[in-house]
């Protein structure tokens, strides 16, 4: 029997983790295609059609749709949208963890100035990888501090796990890196401090929401 995906807001969390990986390898595969068909005439009809004949990556559902998938550089235009009305509302009221967010930012902006510094010229490569893990992570911890944890439980759940890994995958990074360059490992040292404790509050926050979904207050 084909499994039935089942609506949003009544998705479990092994569901929306499905979910999620889904919409990873269709953002990937978007830009593998894109970088054969960039700027040829229909290159969006292009990677739609080929895309599209691949069923494990059509959303299940939700979000804007252009012949049945979305196109990620919208997605990133209406993130920053989005992000711009958010800032310019008053008094906005931040749900938690959206603190983290703020540190994120900032390790990745910290980062950005020590590549381009003091990054050797042949490890380059392995330094734009950490630029784009810390970008995904951000990415990340925005989704899991917009959701609600009382409508979404189960998607922020799911999200915040991935937050978890994500941070155990550049701490990863960082650590071959340093190994790599030994001149930057007391400069990487506190960015693995940081995010060290980033994923502590992670696990924390975690916690705090397997306790709201008992009855308790996050």
């Amino acid at each position: 029997m084909k499994n039935r995906t089942s609506p949003p807001g009544n998705r479990s969390e092994f569901e929306w983790e499905r979910e999620i990986r889904r919409d990873e390898q269709r953002i990937s595969r978007y830009y593998y295609e894109l970088a054969s068909c960039l700027d040829l005439p229909g290159e969006e009809e292009i990677i739609y059609n080929e895309l599209a004949g691949h069923s494990d990556l059509v959303p299940a559902s939700g979000g804007k749709i252009e012949n049945g998938l979305e196109n990620p550089r919208r997605r990133f235009d209406r993130d920053e949208e989005d992000d711009e009305e958010e800032g310019s509302r008053e008094n906005d009221i931040r749900r938690p963890g959206a603190e983290a967010t703020d540190e994120i930012d900032f390790l990745a902006s910290e980062w950005s100035i020590l590549a381009a510094s003091r990054l050797r010229a042949d490890l380059r490569l392995p330094g734009l990888g950490i630029s784009c893990a810390y970008g995904k992570l951000l990415a990340r911890a925005i989704d899991f501090s917009d959701a609600d944890p009382r409508r979404e439980y189960t998607l922020k759940l799911s999200l915040g796990k991935r937050v978890l890994n994500d941070i155990n995958q550049l701490l990863a990074m960082l650590e071959s890196l340093a190994e790599e360059q030994p001149s930057l490992n007391e400069a990487l040292d506190g960015h693995r401090r940081q995010l060290i404790q980033l994923r502590e509050k992670s696990v924390d926050l975690l916690a705090r929401l397997r306790r709201l979904s008992q009855g308790s207050i996050l």
